[in-house]
């Protein structure tokens, strides 16, 4: 499944946070980092948004959403097609991909 991104605008809007707070937010590790979508622009995955709010309303602690914070970025990684070396250097020694 493909997570909608959202901008740094639209998340600010829907916390209802101006941009220091958001930010300083995402320094003490209570808010994921973005990922970078291009050379000057990045977003927030839909799920993880959505995640983090959720965890707001429940009433988590600060350290609870530090984890929560920890786990949605370590998935990121899980998540994201791998590339490998071996294929790398397959399509760049011209063989079929």
């Amino acid at each position: 499944m493909i997570d909608r991104m959202m901008r740094t605008a639209e998340v600010r809007a829907v916390r209802a946070l101006c941009n220091s707070s958001h930010w300083l937010d995402v320094k003490r590790g209570l808010w994921t980092r973005p990922v970078k979508i291009g050379l000057r622009a990045s977003a927030w995955p839909e799920s993880e948004v959505v995640a983090l709010l959720d965890a707001r309303v429940a009433g988590c602690s600060a350290q609870e959403i530090r984890d929560l914070v920890r786990r949605l970025e370590a998935a990121r990684g899980e998540r994201a097609p791998r590339v490998g070396v071996q294929r790398v250097a397959t399509v760049a020694a011209g063989a079929p991909a």
